[in-house]
């Protein structure tokens, strides 16, 4: 009650006592408040508390034995005695994920997402800058050959060559479009590398290949675009 005081109050005799506890040592009366950034480290070792961003991508909840002693559930020990079985909740937010990814350090930036290729909605895109002619042609012969491709994983991942190749997924942006609003959907939405087929480069033979990241492009020929996209989404 405000402005209520009572003198002389002791935890274990008032408070314990009365609702018949035994348990008094476990009581410890202490000036606590809530971790700070900046804190120092308890082991006194010079260390400080620095406080950061995090999400929950997944969690598992112990369950214990209640529900499958009451379903008599049961399996044998190494002494061949029957033992109730340990049961557990394991769940994962895959739209936390999707958030996790985006909030990361290096999974956005002032143009929009950037997405892991391992889980971009579409590893390439391939931007012409008109959807028509010998740039529809090339368009539609990069797309084909990159769509019977698969990504090798990065070694960093701990995946195994063979077993987890995805294909790769190829948007084509046909709009009738600027080439400038094209670009900035494409680095909006987050599509790791984007091959842009323009005249210029393409009376060479040659397209522009770019990481979402790079800060340029590179000519790359139009035999080898395919292999080239393929070769930088290994890394990205």
């Amino acid at each position: 009650k405000k402005d209520n005081h009572i003198k002389h109050f002791n935890w274990k005799r008032d408070l314990l006592d009365p609702l018949g506890t035994q348990e008094k040592d476990r009581v410890i009366v202490a000036d606590i408040r809530n971790a700070v950034d900046g804190d120092p480290s308890p082991k006194g070792d010079g260390g400080l508390l620095h406080e950061t961003r995090g999400i929950e991508v997944g969690h598992v909840f112990k369950l214990g034995c209640k529900y499958t002693e009451a379903l008599d559930l049961a399996v044998l020990d190494e002494n061949n005695q029957r033992q109730p079985v340990i049961m557990g909740c394991y769940g994962i937010g895959v739209n936390r994920i999707l958030a996790a990814a985006i909030e990361r350090d290096g999974g956005n930036d002032d143009h929009g997402v950037i997405w892991p290729a391992a889980i971009a909605p579409y590893q390439v895109i391939i931007t012409p800058i008109k959807y028509e002619g010998e740039m529809k042609k090339t368009t539609d012969r990069i797309a084909a050959e990159l769509e019977n491709m698969t990504i090798a994983p990065p070694a960093r991942a701990g995946l195994t060559p063979g077993l987890h190749q995805p294909p790769v997924d190829v948007l084509i942006d046909d709009r009738d479009e600027r080439p400038g609003v094209k670009f900035k959907d494409a680095d909006l939405v987050g599509i790791p590398l984007r091959i842009t087929i323009g005249d210029k480069a393409l009376k060479d033979g040659n397209v522009e290949i770019k990481p979402r990241t790079a800060a340029k492009a590179e000519l790359v020929p139009v035999a080898t675009a395919a292999a080239r996209a393929a070769e930088l989404l290994q890394s990205l």
